[in-house]
């Protein structure tokens, strides 16, 4: 994560807009109690090839720790972090010391 950025719908939508990613409709309805949204910038981020299911997430094992609901940015362990990239880069799995993580 890069940058967190906290405005009304319309700055953000005037700063951000360009990216496509949501329209200022949908920023004025996150924003309807507060009148308040906020955006989030990432780099160096990939998209998945095969998008992970709550329902696959569920299904790490439980020795995994892990986060059981997430609305936010979620810190979670470099295990968690393989494995999810592992379900949603099969052809790319990460390689640590000749093992899939």
């Amino acid at each position: 994560m890069d940058s967190l950025h906290l405005d009304t719908p319309e700055a953000l939508h005037d700063a951000f807009g360009h990216y496509g990613v949501f329209s200022l409709e949908d920023i004025r309805r996150a924003a309807q109690r507060t009148g308040i949204a906020q955006a989030v910038q990432f780099s160096n981020t990939e998209i998945f090839t095969h998008p992970v299911s709550r329902r696959a997430y569920d299904r790490l094992p439980e020795h995994l720790v892990r986060p059981r609901g997430f609305q936010s940015p979620t810190l979670i362990s470099p295990e968690v972090f393989g494995r999810l990239y592992e379900l949603g880069m099969p052809s790319s799995a990460l390689m640590t010391e000749g093992t899939i993580m």
